[in-house]
């Protein structure tokens, strides 16, 4: 999902910076970033 989110900013530009960021932010409220950082 991250990767799909970096693809979208390089592609859009920074007309999505805010889309992303919310994006991460709801992310992080449902647990998805957490999980993904613990592993290597």
């Amino acid at each position: 999902m991250i990767a799909a989110l970096n693809v979208a900013l390089i592609v859009g530009g920074s007309i999505t910076i805010p889309h992303v960021r919310r994006a991460f932010a709801r992310m992080r409220e449902i647990g998805g970033l957490e999980s993904s950082r613990d592993q290597p």
